[in-house]
């Protein structure tokens, strides 16, 4: 218990004033600055600070950098005082978990302290937040129960675990990482870099005493959110752990694309999410524009994933990105058709992509006149002699009013995309049409 108790007080003490977001800026100061990755590292003497800021820096674990701050803090405190040696202990030995395997006993302590803590976060946060569920932690018998099946070793603590996990990923999205306060947290933590970089002698400055302990740091001051981007359609996309290389360069490419606003988070489980909006006060074509190189861009990167498959969640969401924007930010719908489960397919080459429109019409038992959609589907496909990217949505493109979600607007068969092309890259289909041309083809570029 007095594990606990010390590890609950010292993983915390090492906030800065914007918490996640000042670590965010430090942790992507020291990966553009080596001078400033040495004044954090040389921050202490201890090789065991040292190691610990290596790694964390290296890797940019912003959810991990206010550890290294409690422990700087540790270090100005009484060191012969015996509970301050023993918490310097514990923390370390939490920074470095992964080198305990679970049969030690701390491994054990640290699974005790991670359940409890997201407990009595979700317990706190759920109650100021939009979401249908509460955690009643005065029910004293309800939470021994919840409890027991969380740390226990016997039973299978899974569907308890699942139950939390899933609750944790719901306040992450509409809570802590809601889609345009991400993307105003890391434009913060952007302005704060650039606010450091402003001034020549910050090389020359102390970690410790100036830009942490010192209230009136530019990490500890509060910040205006700046809103200038569209927040009625933010593309969201998540990638894996062993995908952070092709999301980190992914969100490189999107920074630089005019119009753009972008923001980025990294979850606990090691995934990291990418959010890209486009700026509000700009014309149509910009936006469109801005729009179109956004897919492709997150396009070109998702089908560097060997695993991918052609149907990939992720291809759907940048599709109605896209749609959205180039029907001047109207509400669009993709309607399922020939298969309720692939709406939007991404292949690379002519062979593929007639391939897979073959294979949905051979499975399909659909209608005469949805068969004759998917037919003049093929049809483009195959009076096309190019292998490259392409984007293939064999259903209804159903787009509504701008001011009103009820009322359509207009309604497409199909739609074939060419995101890598410089004409032709977007082609809308009517299959009622019945003359070889499409009835809808745009160059976006």
């Amino acid at each position: 218990m007095d594990f606990l108790q010390l590890l609950t007080i010292v993983y915390n003490i090492g906030h800065f004033y914007n918490t996640f977001t000042a670590s965010r800026a430090i942790t992507m100061l020291a990966s553009e600055d080596k001078t400033f990755f040495d004044m954090v590292l040389n921050a202490s003497s201890s090789k065991r600070y040292k190691e610990a800021a290596q790694s964390i820096l290296k890797s940019k674990n912003y959810l991990r950098l206010h550890l290294l701050n409690s422990i700087l803090i540790l270090e100005q405190c009484d060191q012969t005082n015996n509970s301050v040696l023993l918490a310097m202990e514990i923390l370390y030995a939490y920074i470095n978990e992964s080198c305990f395997s679970k049969d030690d006993k701390l491994w054990y302590v640290f699974s005790i302290f991670r359940n409890v803590r997201s407990l009595s976060y979700m317990a706190y946060d759920l109650q100021i937040s939009n979401t249908p569920f509460l955690i009643d932690i005065c029910n004293k018998q309800a939470m021994i129960l919840l409890l027991k099946e969380l740390l226990s070793e016997y039973n299978n603590n899974q569907p308890s675990l699942k139950l939390i996990e899933s609750i944790a990923k719901l306040l992450d999205d509409t809570v802590y990482n809601e889609n345009s306060n991400a993307i105003c947290y890391y434009k913060i933590s952007r302005k704060i870099v650039s606010l450091i970089k402003k001034d020549p002698g910050y090389i020359n400055k102390d970690y410790y005493a100036d830009f942490f302990i010192n209230k009136n740091s530019v990490l500890n001051k509060p910040h205006n959110h700046k809103r200038d981007f569209v927040h009625s359609q933010i593309l969201k996309l998540t990638f894996s752990e062993d995908q952070r290389h092709l999301s980190e360069a992914l969100f490189k490419e999107l920074e630089k694309i005019n119009n753009t606003r972008v923001g980025y988070y990294d979850r606990h489980s090691g995934e990291q999410t990418i959010l890209v909006s486009i700026k509000k006060n700009c014309d149509y074509a910009a936006k469109s524009y801005a729009a179109f190189k956004s897919m492709k861009c997150a396009v070109s990167c998702l089908k560097r994933i060997h695993t991918i498959t052609s149907t990939d969640k992720r291809f759907i969401l940048c599709v109605k990105f896209f749609l959205f924007y180039l029907f001047d930010e109207s509400p669009v719908s993709i309607k399922p058709t020939i298969d309720n489960e692939k709406c939007v397919i991404c292949t690379r080459g002519r062979k593929s992509r007639i391939k897979e429109i073959k294979l949905l019409k051979s499975y399909s038992q659909e209608t005469t006149d949805m068969m004759h959609e998917v037919q003049f589907l093929l049809s483009r496909l195959e009076n096309d002699s190019k292998n490259d990217i392409s984007i293939t949505i064999p259903a209804s493109i159903l787009v509504y009013q701008k001011n009103n979600s009820g009322i359509m607007n207009r309604e497409f068969d199909g739609l074939i995309i060419h995101p890598m092309r410089k004409v032709k890259q977007v082609i809308f289909l009517e299959a009622k049409n019945t003359k070889s041309k499409p009835s809808y083809a745009k160059k976006m570029s």
